[in-house]
C-alpha cells in the first residue's frame, strides 16, 4: 500500500511541475509578444520622424569615424538622418556637412 501512495505522490508532483512549467511558458510567451508589439510601435514611430538627406564626411586621420549612430568615412557619402542626428553632426568639430537636401516625412 505504501508503494501506491508513493506512486500517487510522484504522479501528483509531476503534474504540479508540468502545470508550473506550462504557466511559466505562457507567461514568457505573453511577455515576448508584448515586447515585440512595443518594438514594432517604436519602429513605426521612428519611421514617422522627418529625415533629411545629407552628404557627410569626417576630417580625422582615421579611416572611419562614428558620430550620431553613423559610421562616416573621409569621402563624402549620402545618409538619411533625423533632425536629432543632424544637430549632432552639425555640432561635431570633426564632421563636415558637404550638402544637405530637403526634409522627407
Amino acid at each position: 500500500m505504501s508503494d501506491k501512495k508513493l506512486e500517487d505522490e510522484a504522479k501528483a508532483k509531476a503534474e504540479a511541475e508540468a502545470k508550473a512549467k506550462a504557466e511559466q511558458e505562457a507567461k514568457e510567451k505573453a511577455e515576448a509578444e508584448a515586447k515585440a508589439k512595443a518594438e514594432q510601435e517604436a519602429r513605426a514611430k521612428a519611421g514617422a520622424e522627418k529625415t533629411t538627406a545629407v552628404q557627410v564626411r569626417h576630417k580625422t586621420q582615421y579611416h572611419n569615424y562614428r558620430c550620431a549612430g553613423l559610421v562616416l568615412t573621409q569621402t563624402a557619402q549620402a545618409y538619411e538622418v533625423t533632425d536629432a542626428q543632424l544637430e549632432r553632426l552639425k555640432n561635431d568639430q570633426w564632421v563636415e556637412l558637404v550638402e544637405a537636401k530637403g526634409a522627407k516625412e
